[in-house]
């Protein structure tokens, strides 16, 4: 358990980096959110007006504009992809040769994102995401902790948040952070 190994380690330390994102994601994400806020002020609208705002009937506007939950959260995925990947090649720069590191992101897409670079760069990496079976888990922790060839392991916040032993990281990256903050502390107190 973390109160096990805990006393063992050497303390953490916590660093905050900024993301700067491209220009063409700037603008893409700006339209998205103003035409969100647009519809979300026209359906206010309407429910300030005595009506109610028909579920069905908002779903569909949603998709009718192109606006879907699912969209706004893969763009917001999309939008941090690159800043993402600078971070991680300026980190893979800086670590020492052999060092395993973390990164933990939210959306599938960024975890996608994650690997397709590791690959590039010729990283060896296991990856616990939800589509991986619980019972698969511990054999990949064990391959990244004994196998040299495997430096990092991409994580699901979500999958990989509680019960998952990786004392072999020397970093531990959140490529972006859990919007249930609960989800990231377990992450970080273990």
């Amino acid at each position: 358990t973390a109160d096990e190994v805990l006393h063992d380690l050497p303390p953490s330390t916590r660093t905050k980096f900024d993301m700067i994102l491209e220009p063409g994601d700037i603008a893409q994400h700006k339209k998205m959110m103003k035409d969100f806020r647009q519809l979300k002020a026209k359906n206010a609208v309407n429910r300030d007006r005595g009506g109610s705002v028909n579920r069905e009937h908002a779903a569909s506007t949603y998709t009718d504009t192109g606006i879907t939950h699912g969209r706004m959260l893969m763009q917001v995925g999309r939008d941090k992809q690159n800043a993402v990947l600078r971070h991680l090649k300026r980190v893979l720069q800086e670590l020492e040769r052999g060092d395993k590191f973390l990164v933990y992101a939210h959306h599938k897409q960024v975890l996608a994102y994650i690997r397709s670079f590791l690959d590039r760069e010729a990283i060896g990496y296991i990856t616990i995401d939800g589509d991986v079976q619980t019972d698969k888990r511990s054999d990949l922790v064990y391959k990244f902790q004994h196998t040299n060839a495997v430096r990092a392991a991409v994580l699901g916040i979500t999958a990989a948040n509680a019960g998952l032993t990786f004392t072999a990281a020397t970093l531990c990256i959140f490529a972006e952070l859990d919007y249930n903050p609960g989800a990231s502390h377990v992450v970080i107190s273990y």
